[in-house]
Order: C-alpha cells, then structure tokens, then sequence
C-alpha cells in the first residue's frame, strides 16, 4: 500500500475527517453489529504465537522518550485487535484465524523498542517513513531473532499534544507490508467504548492505528454494501478508523479472503508473496434487468493456485483519481473459482452508493493466490440512467498469425530493455510486454504511427487496444485507418483511449475488409512526447455467424451427435426438452428458430410450434431447474445470452440465471437425458454448437 496522501496536520479536529484514510460517515444502527464493541482485554482470550508474527516495534526518536507504561497499553490493544480479526474471519467462514503475535514470556505482547539516533525532527510525518525503516532494517539485521515475518507495524510516541488534546506528529500510514500509527496518553482499553472528548479522541487514534495495521496486512481500502450499512455497520478499510469500539465495524468478504492467505494467519513454513502471471483471459459482463444486477463470468489462467477472486467496483467519487490509493469509495464482492478456471458473480446494483449518470467506475477484478500474491486487471463502465454501462466484454479476436510490424514512426531499442520497446511488441499477444517511443538519443514526439500488415485481407468489426500495464505512458486520442494495399489508407475514426490498464474496444460501427491498419498516436495522458502501448488485435462478433431467425439444430458437445429435444412433437406447455440422438430424416422437435430480440439475447422457438420457446422451468435458478417449452411471453426465463465457448460451440445462459448455463445433466448420453441449468463451468455438458437447417 503507498503511503496515504492526506496529511494529518498539526490540528486534528475530532472527527471523522480527521483521520488520514478517512471517508464521511454516517449514523449506524447496533443491530446485527460484527464485534462486541464495547468487549474488554478481560475476556479476550491468550495470545495467539505463531511461526511467522506480526513484528511489532516501538520506535523512539532520540529527544522523546517512551510513553508510560507502553508496553502494557499497547499489548492489551493489540490483543483485542488480534480478537477482532478472529472474530471477523470467523463471520466470514474462515474459522478462528488472525494474526500472530511474538509472546514476551509473560503472556503480553512482545514489543521490540529501538531508540532512533536522530531527533523526531528527522522522522517528520510527510517523508519521515524512510529514515525510521532504515533504522529498524539494521537493528533487524544484527537482531534477526526479533523480525519473524513480512509484516511490520511502527508505533512512535507523539510528538506534541494541542491544546485541545490531539496528538500529532509522526509518520501514520501504511507502506507496502509496514504500517506506522503513534502511542499518546489516552492510548488505553479503558477508553474503548468511551463517548466522551477522550473516548471520541482515542476511538479516532486507535481506529487509525487497526486501520493502517489492515494495509500493513495486505489490505487496501474498500467501503461496506449499501445493505451491509444496517447490519454490520461500517467497513474497517473505510470509515471504520472512526468508529471501531464505538459501533459496529467490521472485516468484508473481500478483506477476509486476502488475510485468509496472509504469511501471519497461517501457522506453517510455506513461501508466501512470490511472484505470479496471471491474466484473465475472457470476461463478460452484463445487467439483468430482472434483478438489477450486474453479472460477471470469466475465465482465467495462473503460474500460482487461485483461491478467491475479487471484485472492487471503484467509482471516481469528487474526482478523487484512479488507481492506487484512489480506492477509498470502492465496493466489493467475493466468490470462490468454478473448477480450475473459471469465475462467476451476481452484484445488485443497490449495493453500490454512488450512480450518478457518468461516473467513472473501475471495476478490479482480483486473483488471490494461495500464497498471498494479489494479481489484477481493470475494466472501466459508468452509469447512465441508473443502468450501468458496460462495454468491455471479451470480443473473440483474430489471430495474429502471419501478422508483422509494416512500419513505424520510432521505438525504443536500449533504454527498456532486451524486450520492451520494440514495436513488434505490439501483436506477440503478451500483455506484459510493449512498444515505447524512442526515448534515448534524439527522442521522438507525437504523433506517433504504427503500421500493421495481417499477411492477407481480413475482416473485423474493430480494434482491440492494450495500454501499458500501469498505464504509464498511456495515449490519449488516436485515429484508426484501413488499407488494402499499404500505401493509399482510408481513415475509420478518431477515438479517446482510457487511461487504464487491461484490453479497450473501439468499434468501426461497420464490418470493415483490409489487409493493413495504421494507428496515429496525436497525444498523452500525461501532456508528454513519450507513447506506450502493450497489444493491438482486431475483433469480430461472435455472434455474427449465427443468422437471425434461421433454423437450427443445437448439438451437445457430450458426444457431438445428440440434440436438444422436445419431448412431444404437439408440445404444449410445460413439455420437456431432453438430450435425443439426432432424427435422421429431421423432425420438428429438434429444431429451433434462433431470434435475436432486445438487449442482445436471444429466444429460441421450437419448429414443432413456433409459439412455444425454449423455457427455464418457472423462472428458476436452482442448479438442476428443467428445461421445458412454453408459450413465447418475453420473459426473462426466455431469454438467453450466447457466449463464445471456442471450436464453434457456444455457452447458452438464461437472463433470469445468469450465474448458470444450459446443461446435460451429468454429461450423460443416452436418449431422453435432463436437460437444465447449472453454474456456469467450461465442461462439454454446457457447450452446444448451432447446425444451420
């Protein structure tokens, strides 16, 4: 975690503005609250030692002394905290886990004191971190003993005391896997709970303090659901700095999940934070009108062993900014991977607090691997009515084979490396490597121009576009022009790239046919000559194969042979589709008019009384739910998304489930098999290719 980039100042008002990574808050009701708030050291239980603690350090600068009586204050402090993360992984369903914490010998916390060789003056609260942290790493370095894991929190006496009682001065924040909060007077267990001048006071500093101990634990901020706002209160990476021991604070599922796989929850030997690729390689995302949710399913490849997957959806609340440490507003979701790749969420949207028409949301999807590295992408959407707008579905691309580099404006041979730099970057596929504009020497400015020869004539509906992982050197406006023969190019349209990372579409708004495209590059999101990119590709519809209102027959790919059936050829309502070998002569029951209809979802009728479509039985969503035919009435049980499943096949999934695909049950094969709905997978069960009639 970057340290936080609001200064505390030397006045503090007693409020929840006042702590440093902290948002407004609002009333908040004890009902259904997450922890006993007002629970004392008295009946939390022993200190929890493990192989790998929490290393806990009191730093005192060389004209300060310690406060008295620390070392008991702050240990009994750290033991309830140490309680409250257990019982909050333990709502979350991850059993009585929580951080370690070294044992002194006398059943306190162990507090290593090392005294700084310089005066508080040159441990300032803006920069200040970086002097402390080199102190502690060489004590560390002759004391090896007395550092047992990654994790670091720094607690330094106050500097000064306002008039008004408010502590200050030291660093406060978190910096990568180290965290620093300070000690004062009142940093005591028996103002916890307290509603007074100095309950509010130390509920603000010792808030703070669980706060950054959450970023030095791997935690960045996210903001509690809008239904979790009444019972369970307030998210601790939120606002909860403000009000922990006062009201109900509490850990969300996706906090739960990171620490789940933290080097201090886990009492074992194993190598945690190493490093990991990973990369999502398809996603779609839609809204369900029925239940006012944004649905996400995708698919994803790892070095490591994913756990969970995360879903932060981060609006730009008052222009606060993108990226890290700009997560303050975020809301987040959690779920479990489908077999060995593949995930799948439902998020409604009166979860989310912020809808205003345009604003800019990044949606962070997050692997979280089982030995604590966090790997990401970014997808942007905004609203628009109260609806969001999301345009960054995977679109099936077209090879690069036989693709080249026809010309180029400039790149960058020696100063980004034996890799990077080099235009041919831009079609190996590869997302982590890139094209830079020359910068060494005689450094190129815009526009800069990239030519693309595809080996042949080929057709696409439009341009795939990868900024830079990080998006630094990212750019900002770029036209898009067409050639079939690399000399005379006819422009398609100008664009504006995101500044973000993971892959953008800009559609031509037509099927265009060409061998060549050239992208001019005419300025950057950072207003200087230098341009990045990581991948160019072209897309076409997955869809455009299919014929709207021609005949089909949907064969399962359990055997390649068998159909979806009707289970009459005079069906009538509530009749059911099972798996059947296919009729040779072809009968009606086995075939079916594909429509496209509104909102891009398909109905599919049944030949043997095009009155009746395919139909999920009343509605359902329960995995094992039949398939039947009824009479076309638009419902949501009628509906249903085709989504590329690669070789031809698609997934089908009905919009009043769209966590589930149309499925064999069981894979079996004989005739008269169920045919339903099940959560979204990859197995043949679920893939079915559509034969023109």
């Amino acid at each position: 975690m970057k340290k936080n980039l609001f200064k505390w100042g030397a006045v503090m008002v007693l409020s929840i503005t006042s702590i440093s990574c902290k948002k407004p808050l609002t009333a908040l009701s004890d009902e259904g609250q997450s922890y006993k708030i007002h629970q004392k050291i008295g009946v939390v239980g022993p200190i929890v030692t493990q192989t790998r603690n929490v290393n806990i350090v009191y730093f005192v600068p060389n004209d300060l002394d310690t406060i008295a009586g620390y070392r008991k204050r702050l240990s009994d402090l750290l033991l309830w905290t140490q309680d409250f993360y257990k019982q909050e992984m333990n709502r979350n369903g991850y059993g009585d886990k929580t951080f370690g914490l070294a044992n002194d010998g006398t059943g306190k916390v162990k507090i290593v004191t090392i005294r700084g060789s310089l005066p508080k003056s040159s441990y300032p609260y803006e920069g200040g971190s970086g002097a402390v942290a080199s102190e502690i790493n060489a004590y560390f370095a002759t004391h090896p003993a007395d550092k047992t894991s990654d994790h670091s929190l720094i607690i330094m006496p106050r500097y000064q005391i306002d008039a008004n009682g408010t502590p200050g001065g030291p660093p406060f924040y978190g910096t990568g896997r180290w965290c620093y909060a300070l000690d004062y007077e009142e940093m005591d267990i028996q103002n916890l709970g307290k509603t007074d001048a100095v309950g509010n006071r130390f509920s603000v500093w010792f808030g703070g303090m669980v706060h950054e101990l959450g970023h030095g634990l791997n935690l960045p901020h996210n903001r509690q659901k809008v239904s979790e706002n009444a019972t369970l209160g307030m998210a601790l990476m939120w606002g909860g700095n403000g009000t922990l021991g006062k009201s109900p604070t509490f850990l969300t599922a996706a906090d739960a999940a990171v620490l789940n796989v933290n080097q201090v929850f886990n009492n074992n030997s194993n190598t945690y934070y190493g490093n990991i690729t990973s990369n999502i390689t398809k996603i779609n995302a839609s809204y369900n009108t029925g239940s006012a949710s944004i649905i996400l399913s995708g698919k994803f490849t790892s070095t490591g062993t994913v756990n969970s997957i995360l879903y932060f959806n981060d609006p730009n609340v008052n222009n606060e900014g993108t990226g890290v440490n700009r997560d303050y507003n975020a809301i987040t979701w959690e779920s479990k991977k489908i077999g060995t790749d593949s995930f799948s969420v439902v998020m409604p949207i009166s979860d989310l607090q912020e809808k205003a028409d345009g604003i800019p949301y990044e949606l962070k999807v997050k692997l979280v691997h089982t030995n604590g590295t966090v790997t990401e992408q970014i997808y942007s959407y905004t609203f628009a009515g109260g609806i969001p707008l999301l345009n960054f579905s995977t679109r099936p691309e077209l090879s690069k084979t036989g693709w080249s580099i026809a010309s180029f404006s400039s790149e960058e041979t020696s100063g980004e490396g034996t890799v990077n730099g080099r235009a041919i970057n831009l079609i190996d596929g590869n997302g982590s490597t890139y094209w830079h504009s020359r910068w060494t020497g005689s450094a190129a400015s815009y526009p800069h121009t990239i030519v693309v020869d595809l080996g042949s004539s080929n057709s696409a509906e439009g341009l795939s576009l990868s900024q830079r992982s990080g998006a630094s050197r990212a750019i900002k406006n770029f036209q898009i022009l067409t050639s079939s023969d690399g000399t005379s190019f006819t422009a398609v349209n100008s664009y504006v790239a995101q500044n973000i990372s993971g892959t953008q579409y800009f559609a031509f708004g037509s099927t265009k046919t060409f061998r060549y495209f050239k992208i001019i590059a005419s300025s950057a999101y950072d207003g200087l000559q230098f341009a990045a990119l990581a991948e160019l590709g072209l897309y076409t519809d997955n869809t455009s194969a299919i014929e709207n209102g021609a005949f089909y027959k949907l064969v399962s790919a359990v055997n390649n042979t068998s159909v979806l059936d009707v289970n009459s050829s005079t069906p009538v309502n509530g009749t059911l589709v099972s798996l059947w070998a296919n009729n040779n002569p072809t009968s009606n029951n086995q075939v079916w008019k594909v429509r496209k209809v509104a909102g891009g979802y398909y109905t599919l009728k049944s030949k043997s009384d095009t009155t009746k479509v395919l139909d999920v039985t009343g509605g359902g969503s329960v995995n094992g739910t039949q398939i039947e035919v009824y009479t076309s009435n638009s419902s949501n049980a009628q509906k249903w998304t085709l989504d590329d499943a690669g070789g031809g096949y698609y997934y089908l999934s009905p919009v009043c489930a769209p966590g589930s695909n149309l499925d064999i049950n069981g894979s079996f094969t004989a005739n008269g098999t169920k045919v339903q709905i099940w959560t979204k997978g990859t197995g043949n069960s679920q893939k079915f290719k559509l034969v023109k009639q």
